[in-house]
């Protein structure tokens, strides 16, 4: 059993519930499926343009052949 450290809920530790982070301490995330999901989708919604002018830049210089090399 493992405790989400979002909503706070007990729940069986396998893949179906918790998503797999290979440096987490037991191989899973501290949060949820469920948490994890509903954060992902609020962030896409607040930076979704941001998101989609990566996206297409990223695209347009695989297509024209230039290697793609990561800002973050």
């Amino acid at each position: 059993m493992k405790k989400c450290a979002k909503c706070g809920i007990e729940q069986e530790l396998n893949t179906s519930n918790f998503p797999k982070k290979s440096t987490g301490k037991d191989g899973f995330d501290a949060q949820c499926k469920a948490c994890k999901k509903e954060r992902d989708q609020k962030r896409y919604q607040e930076k979704r343009e941001e998101i989609l002018n990566q996206k297409k830049e990223y695209y347009a210089k695989k297509r024209n052949g230039a290697s793609v090399i990561n800002k973050t």
